[in-house]
């Protein structure tokens, strides 16, 4: 594997966790300034009507954030997989 290949997957891998914090974190905001504080009978806190397509676009912002997070996972085991089998190769 090359460093510099391992190097860019890193910084994804980096930038992606940033994104993913952010996003989670301002749901999480977000959501706390759309929901009806007063519960229901079954104890859950309801969100307000006007408000669920603001959160339902940020939870598709989360999710398309953890899938592209899920990919680079992916890609850096792959690499580091194949810089074993150039290791093992060499070893022979």
């Amino acid at each position: 594997m090359s460093n510099t290949e391992f190097d860019q997957v890193r910084e994804d891998l980096d930038d992606s966790m940033s994104n993913l914090l952010l996003a989670s974190l301002s749901l999480e905001t977000v959501c706390g300034g759309f929901l009806d504080k007063s519960s229901g009978e079954d104890g859950f806190v309801r969100v307000l009507p006007e408000k669920r397509d603001a959160i339902t676009w940020l939870a598709g912002q989360l999710k398309e954030i953890t899938e592209r997070h899920v990919r680079i996972w992916e890609r850096l085991d792959e690499l580091m997989r194949k810089d074993k089998e150039v290791e093992t190769d060499d070893q022979r």
